[in-house]
């Protein structure tokens, strides 16, 4: 028998994997940050979608560092998606204050 039917089975475990939902994840953070820019807020949906499902990629990363191929679009995106979070979340209140301001401007009817 010749040893180059043998598999090593160190060799086989150690090919780098892909992370399921690594490009999802990527496409969430720059969608929050654009719909944060762009429709007053609404961008905070993606941004919290996105943190959600980067969770649990973001923990097996931790307990495999190097293992997984597409871990830097996973670590990206997540920081997009909290940057658009943020975003969305200031927008969302500076409408909200714009709105309650101009309510207050009509009830006063100019009585100043």
């Amino acid at each position: 028998m010749s040893d180059h039917n043998i598999l090593d089975h160190d060799t086989i475990s150690e090919q780098p994997e892909s992370i399921p939902d690594a490009g999802l994840i990527f496409g969430l953070g720059i969608v929050s940050i654009v719909l944060s820019l762009t429709f007053c807020g609404i961008g905070f949906i993606p941004g919290v979608i996105c943190l959600i499902k980067a969770k649990e990629p973001m923990r097996l990363i931790k307990e495999n560092p190097g293992k997984y191929t597409d871990a830097s679009n996973v670590s990206t995106g997540r920081v997009l998606g909290l940057i658009g979070t943020i975003i969305g979340g200031l927008m969302f209140v500076f409408v909200f204050l714009y709105f309650i301001f101009i309510f207050a401007l009509i009830a006063a009817e100019g009585n100043f």
